[in-house]
This record gives C-alpha cells, sequence and structure tokens, in this order.
C-alpha cells in the first residue's frame, strides 16, 4: 500500500510483512532533463527501487540484499523500517545528504532543507513518546516552522502528508498539506473504498533565500 508515481510506480509504503520504504530527494535534481545533473549510470529511478522492495522484501536485511548491484540512476535518501523495529534510533532526512561520506559528493544544500531538517531535530528530540497526533501536526505546519510548503509554481510543494503505522498495518494520509482536506486512514488489510475527488491546494510564493546554498557541515 502507498502512493503512485507515473501510475506503476512507488513513492513511499509498506507491505503486508510490516515493511515500510520512504525517500526524499538528496540534493541537485538527477535526470535527463536539461535543468537537471546528468545521471552517471543507465539506471532505475526511486519509483521504480522502491516498488521493487515493497514488491519483493519482507524486511530491512531482505532490502539490503535485494539492492546489491542494483543499478539507481537517482539521487535518494532512501529510508527502510520493519516491524523489528528501530532499536530507539530515530531516522529522518531532507534533501541533502544526512551520511558523512556521502558529503563529498553533495557538499551543500538548500536554505529550506537545512532548516527542515533542524526543525525536526528540535521537535523530536528522542524517539520515544512520539505520536501520530504530533507527526500529523509537524507534516501540516508551515515552512520555515513546519515542513508543509505551498511552493507549486515554484515546482515545491507539499502534495501530500502520511504517518505510516507499522504496527497497526494503516496509513494516515492528508493531500496537499492542508488540514481542510483532512486526514484519510487506510488499513492493508480492508478495501480502499471510495477515492477522494475533492482535493484544494494553496498557492504561495516563497522567499528566494530559501533556494539559496550553502555549505554543509557534517
Amino acid at each position: 500500500m502507498g502512493t503512485s508515481v507515473l501510475h506503476f510506480g512507488r513513492d513511499d509504503g509498506f507491505n503486508e510483512h510490516g515493511l515500510a520504504v520512504t525517500m526524499s530527494s538528496c540534493g541537485f535534481p538527477v535526470g535527463p532533463m536539461p535543468y537537471m545533473r546528468a545521471p552517471k549510470i543507465s539506471g532505475l529511478q526511486f519509483w521504480a527501487v522502491i516498488r521493487a522492495l515493497l514488491e519483493n522484501c519482507r524486511d530491512v536485511a531482505e532490502c539490503l540484499d535485494y539492492m546489491r548491484g542494483m543499478p539507481i540512476a537517482y539521487n535518494l535518501n532512501l529510508m527502510l523500517l520493519d516491524k523489528s523495529g528501530s532499536g530507539g534510533q530515530m531516522l529522518y532526512a531532507t534533501n541533502h545528504p544526512v551520511l558523512p561520506e556521502l558529503v563529498p559528493q553533495e557538499p551543500q544544500a538548500l536554505v529550506h532543507s537545512l532548516r527542515r531538517y533542524e526543525w525536526i531535530g528540535e521537535q523530536l528530540g528522542s524517539p520515544s513518546g512520539v505520536t501520530v497526533e504530533q507527526l500529523q501536526t509537524m507534516l501540516l505546519a508551515k515552512y520555515p516552522d513546519g515542513l508543509c510548503c505551498h511552493y507549486f509554481e515554484e515546482f515545491f510543494g507539499t502534495t501530500k502528508s502520511m504517518v505510516i503505522d507499522l504496527a497497526a498495518g494503516i496509513i494516515h494520509l492528508c493531500w496537499g498539506g492542508r488540514a481542510e482536506n483532512g486526514w484519510q486512514t487506510f488499513d492493508i488489510r480492508e478495501p480502499l473504498g471510495d477515492a477522494v475527488t475533492d482535493i484544494k491546494l494553496n498557492f504561495e510564493k516563497a522567499d528566494p533565500a530559501i533556494h539559496r546554498f550553502q555549505p554543509l557541515q557534517i
């Protein structure tokens, strides 16, 4: 269960075994368009990688084994979690490298990515005691004191907000980063039911300063 990209791809989701896979773009966009960085290899975009993992793996260990040698031609932070839990570990990422060994490959980040990353750390502090309601509030809070952005005309807008609860087997989803669209709950053991058709978006202008690059210090 998850959201689709180009009809048959996936960008977030979890499966019947309790494996969740999600991602964020890592640094300057990679792709075949003239305004993107050209890929170094011919390979898979993130949406093909994520669907392959969700359809073929049961846990994180199987994912890591399945990806060995996989030609991934996209710059992504890939986050994996299964029902065995994270052992008190908290994982989060925005749109820049978070692993020190990757920083030399992508040594700078956009201001908005750094701010959102810092804000997540400020809000959560510790993985213990985090609630679904707290995560929902964080996802819909507006940048810079929140994760939600409505700068769609600048190709930087929140299309959806999701909380995946592996223990309960459900996804909480709100379209467009707008509380007015409402949170919906989908259970992997139940039929999806009727799709929502009336989704409204906010269109706002960003402060140009948030699109500046600044050096990474990790």
